[in-house]
């Protein structure tokens, strides 16, 4: 059994919020208490909070809902069980980097905790244990439809139709960044790998916050759905946002591309408002006009209108530090 794996079997322990002893704990693991009280300092670099206490034990505030691929699975109401390999992993660098090295075609990657995930442009995803849902879906292809740059788009867009359905009212910041309430909530990350219009390799990533409440370490404005008010199960969640990954990508054409990015303006956070776009060498402002046919983002400004296409710049309202 590796440290992880002891590490994992003392947060399952924990994870009701309960007090357990120490006398306790080393007996079901099988180690010495003071190896107990070793591994319980150590789940401070999971961002996770332990109590203890004279003759009480250990308790770990608030409980925590781990994930579990068989719960996940039965979730995925509309996905047969053979036709995706579930894999839930403890602690990983990225589960985008995993797929890569480790998947094959429909296979999904859970982490409860990520130690370098990653947004756009290279940008940090905070990461702490089984407080948020971090996913990613591999799917091969043998050939890439023309529109495949503005798949950003389209899963975003899907997955706020889904949200919005079950009373979440996400929006969409150009190109795949995910908000509630004005504030960010999660992302999504695409790589590809292969020829444009030939074979290849696609992996689609996903964060989004879910119990976390506080993160020192975020440099913009963030929420999560506990902080909205919204209390749902990470494993049920896990599995409605699994199913529509599979759902977007099963269907993956220029057809059905261009429905998803006529269905963009429903959920457009800055349609109609002033913003400023930011490039590697010039900030561009004007008015937000929505999206062309190929997901590129219309600004009309001064001189006219202007296209930018996805992953070129970023996005800022003209009153709004940069995020």
């Amino acid at each position: 059994m590796t440290g992880q794996d002891v590490q994992l079997r003392l947060v399952q322990a924990l994870s009701a919020g309960e007090w357990v002893s120490g006398a306790s704990l080393a007996e079901a693991m099988g180690i010495s208490r003071e190896a107990v009280s070793k591994r319980v300092r150590k789940l401070a670099e999971w961002n996770l909070d332990v109590t203890s206490q004279s003759g009480r034990g250990y308790r770990l505030t608030p409980p925590l809902e781990l994930l579990n691929p068989t719960a996940i699975e039965q979730g995925m109401a509309s996905v047969p069980a053979k036709d995706c390999q579930i894999k839930v992993v403890t602690s990983v660098d990225s589960t985008n980097r995993w797929l890569s090295e480790n998947g094959a075609h429909r296979t999904l990657c859970l982490a409860e905790h990520q130690t370098a995930g990653r947004g756009r442009r290279g940008r940090q995803w905070h990461s702490p244990f089984a407080q948020n849902l971090y996913l990613s879906l591999r799917m091969d292809f043998s050939r890439w439809p023309d529109k495949l740059p503005a798949l950003g788009l389209v899963v975003a867009v899907a997955l706020c139709q889904r949200l919005n359905a079950q009373g979440i009212p996400l929006q969409l910041k150009w190109p795949n960044d995910l908000y509630l309430g004005g504030r960010k909530i999660g992302g999504l990350l695409i790589e590809q790998r292969g020829e444009m219009h030939g074979a290849g390799t696609l992996i689609v990533g996903l964060g989004l916050n879910v119990a976390m409440r506080d993160a020192s370490k975020i440099d913009q404005q963030w929420t999560s759905l506990a902080r909205e008010g919204y209390d749902v199960s990470r494993n049920a969640l896990a599995a409605t946002l699994a199913e529509t990954l599979l759902r977007e990508c099963e269907q993956l054409s220029d057809a059905h591309i261009t429905m998803r990015l006529s269905q963009h303006s429903d959920f457009d956070l800055y349609r109609g408002q002033d913003i400023q776009i930011i490039g590697s060498d010039s900030i561009v402002k004007g008015q937000s006009r929505g999206i062309d046919e190929w997901g590129r983002l219309r600004l009309h400004t001064a001189q006219g209108e202007r296209v930018f296409s996805v992953g070129d710049v970023s996005l800022r309202t003209h009153d709004h530090a940069p995020d």
